[in-house]
């Protein structure tokens, strides 16, 4: 298997990426694109449902409310019926700090 990685400054530029590719380049297999771009690239069509994964032991043991982020209408919206066009990998926190001089 030969694996090429690109990493791009930020979601945006990978977005323009995609869009550029689908009209010409190679199309990547994986990307990794925060959820605020997953809706958008759904609905321009530059990325595919992940078909199957449901049936996935890891998908299966995800909690319900993770597995039903992951699923989208054709359209990008949420959809806890739809297809899957995600995999969560991690969750996080932020935090905050305060100066206060």
């Amino acid at each position: 298997v030969d694996v090429k990685v690109e990493s791009f400054g930020s979601n945006a530029k990978l977005y323009e990426a995609l869009r550029e590719r689908r009209s010409g380049r190679a199309a990547p297999d994986l990307v990794c694109l925060g959820d605020a771009w997953l809706g958008p690239a759904i609905a321009d069509g530059l990325v595919q449902p992940l078909l199957g994964v449901e049936r996935q032991g890891f998908f299966r043991r995800l909690p319900r409310a993770l597995q039903d982020l992951s699923r989208r209408a054709p359209s990008g919206a949420a959809a806890a019926h739809g297809w899957t066009w995600a995999v969560p990998y991690r969750w996080g926190c932020a935090s905050l700090v305060l100066r206060r001089d």
